[in-house]
């Protein structure tokens, strides 16, 4: 499953998918603003804008840190809105 990314209001932070081998499904990721604001040096995005130039231009390095993540937690990956979801938060290695 790939969808285009998209903002979660809810959760305030950029919603994609990963595909990781040997899962028949997709693992939607949800980045928070918070840890997008922090790649840039910031606490955090009032302006959604300037959080999806800084989702786009670090978009690989994010990917990366959702797969290293997963790995650690894969066997515990919960169900959100009935889909298997996790967070790239501010604690996380991005």
């Amino acid at each position: 499953m790939r969808l285009a990314p998209s903002y979660h209001k809810k959760l305030r932070g950029i919603a994609f998918w990963i595909n990781p081998p040997g899962r028949t499904d997709g693992i939607r990721v949800i980045v928070t603003l918070q840890a997008l604001a922090g790649l840039s040096g910031k606490r955090d995005y009032a302006d959604l804008e300037d959080a999806w130039d800084a989702f786009a231009a670090a978009h690989d390095l994010i990917e990366s840190a959702a797969r290293i993540k997963y790995e650690r937690i894969k066997d515990r990956i919960g169900l959100f809105e009935g889909t298997p979801t996790f967070l790239l938060m501010t604690g996380d290695r991005i």
